[in-house]
């Protein structure tokens, strides 16, 4: 097939892929973010995840964050959570603050066992969040994506 590039009308644009927002995350930067490089986005109530692009889920800690989830317990619920999801990751964000030694080694211990089942994105603040969510939706949408290595 051949374009005219000499034809006034427009081509049609394909739909940029929806990335779903969980109503909580709208005090976060990351949707500014988004909406700034025109990102097609939604706000929904998640029950699971704080992000969705197609059958993949993100739940995304700021480091603080994953520190308090992890004292609470709250996060082995959340990442069993994330099971439900074809794809699914963890995405921690920030620096790692830790001032107490004993904290810090569990929280290193935690995210090595949390590596074993599920995979682990670590940006720098909430532009590079956004940035991962961008390339993930737009490789979404070119073609089949797994974040899981195939077992050949």
């Amino acid at each position: 097939m051949f374009n005219n590039i000499f034809d006034n009308k427009k081509t049609e644009e394909k739909e940029k892929p929806k990335i779903i927002i969980d109503i909580h995350e709208k005090n976060s930067l990351v949707p500014a973010y988004l909406i700034e490089k025109k990102a097609n986005i939604k706000f929904e109530y998640l029950e699971i995840a704080d992000y969705l692009i197609g059958n993949t889920a993100i739940e995304r800690k700021t480091f603080s964050d994953f520190i308090s989830s992890m004292i609470n317990k709250r996060l082995f619920a959340q990442l069993n959570n994330l099971k439900k999801y074809e794809n699914h990751f963890l995405l921690i964000e920030g620096k790692k603050q830790i001032e107490n030694k004993n904290l810090e080694n569990a929280a290193k211990s935690l995210i090595i066992s949390i590596s074993r089942q599920n995979p682990i994105i670590f940006t720098e603040n909430e532009k590079e969040t956004s940035q991962y969510l961008l390339l993930l939706a737009n490789k979404k949408q070119k073609s089949s994506f797994s974040l899981r290595q195939s077992r050949t």
